[in-house]
């Protein structure tokens, strides 16, 4: 009797082909986004991200961000091929391997976030105490993940299908990440507001250099907040983790594109990136600094 139960609680929550194809249709759909924002932007990229040197740090952060979440997407979807056209339960190695997805999504994340703390920490003037309050936020995050890991080692969902299974360890680091993004989110906002008030130059300078990086940081903050909250509602399961490296991917990728291409820009506007009010990423790694004319 205890087998037919269990037997008959496994059939029921099994999903139906329909469900299963529905659901793969939008993961496979966050792929083609993916490859779609890859194919838009290559121009941009040959362009701006292939001539920097090899110890520039933008670079190495834009083919991270860009192509590590790509070659996720794609195991992923590999994955969930052969998964779905399986019998029986999931095996243990794949239900481990979509535990760790915190992995994967959080260091595509805590890349993206180190972009933008970079341009904060540059913003308040190399402050010792914001670069001190940055690194505790991340390795904040980063303990929360490692948390989230050992205390939800496995889904504990019983599914025909890896595409069902909800990475319940991402609660931890989405929670995290999610106050980190908006404390940094704050301070962006609120040192936007005093220089747009003090810097001499047209404010629609500052507006332009500082607007993508709030723009970045409410979408990431958005799409990681909708993951952690799919895996604790289990609303949109198989879906979140899928679109979340393709969005957060263009969101990291196009922010690297437009600091480059503002490197092209004309001369009262490259006076600006170099000025010590509005020092950029490559200031922050110690290269010369200009001085507003």
């Amino acid at each position: 009797m205890r087998a037919e139960g269990t037997q008959s609680k496994q059939a029921m929550e099994s999903p139906s082909t329909r469900s299963l194809m529905r659901i793969e249709c939008f993961r496979v759909a966050s792929l083609a986004f993916f490859i779609y924002e890859i194919a838009l932007t290559l121009d941009q990229e040959v362009e701006f991200v292939w001539p920097q040197p090899n110890n520039s740090w933008l670079k190495w952060q834009y083919f991270f961000t860009r192509y590590f979440a790509l070659t996720a997407s794609i195991a992923n979807r590999v994955i969930d091929y052969f998964s779905m056209t399986s019998t029986g339960l999931v095996p243990t190695p794949l239900r481990r391997w979509v535990s760790c997805q915190v992995i994967i999504g959080g260091a595509l994340i805590l890349s993206v976030e180190t972009q933008l703390m970079m341009r904060v920490y540059a913003l308040y003037k190399r402050s010792t105490r914001v670069a001190l309050l940055l690194l505790f936020l991340l390795l904040c995050e980063i303990l929360f993940a490692i948390i989230g890991l050992v205390l939800k080692p496995d889904t504990g969902a019983y599914s025909t299908s890896v595409a069902l299974l909800t990475p319940d360890s991402f609660i931890y680091f989405g929670i995290s990440a999610t106050i980190v993004q908006f404390i940094v989110l704050t301070l962006t906002i609120l040192k936007y507001k005093s220089l747009t008030k003090t810097l001499i130059v047209n404010t629609s300078v500052a507006s332009c250099l500082l607007k993508d990086e709030i723009l970045g940081f409410v979408v990431t903050l958005f799409v990681t907040t909708w993951t952690w909250l799919s895996a604790i509602t289990h609303l949109t399961v198989g879906i979140n983790d899928s679109w979340l490296l393709a969005i957060v991917s263009c969101i990291g990728s196009r922010l690297v594109l437009e600091r480059l291409s503002k490197m092209k820009k004309p001369p009262e506007l490259s006076t600006f990136l170099s000025s010590p009010r509005l020092m950029t990423y490559a200031d922050s790694f110690g290269e010369p600094q200009g001085e507003p004319s």
